[in-house]
């Protein structure tokens, strides 16, 4: 179980493509920063994102979301404050940042 953390823009595709290469079934994948405009409604990287096994649970920063009035967040991208965050590092054996 490997939490893979996305913090740039899905407009960096070489980031972005080779993140969604790495999933493995249980993993986890937090989106903060620039990173979750992979959440935006009806965007293509939320598209490639819904379209990943349903084993690999996405998370979004909420903060990061309202600060980048992303309001229309993709209903796969469950809502996480930075708390959660920290609770779902320590849940997961590995982290993998992609910046």
């Amino acid at each position: 179980m490997t939490l893979h953390i996305l913090s740039t823009s899905p407009a960096n595709t070489d980031v972005f493509d080779a993140c969604c290469a790495a999933l493995r079934p249980a993993d986890a994948v937090l989106l903060l920063g620039d990173g979750v405009y992979a959440a935006l409604r009806d965007s293509q990287a939320a598209e490639r994102l819904a379209a990943l096994p349903d084993a690999i649970t996405i998370y979004a920063i909420e903060e990061d979301c309202a600060i980048r009035a992303i309001h229309a967040r993709a209903p796969f991208a469950h809502a996480l404050d930075y708390p959660g965050f920290v609770s779902l590092a320590c849940e997961h054996a590995r982290s993998v940042s992609w910046f």
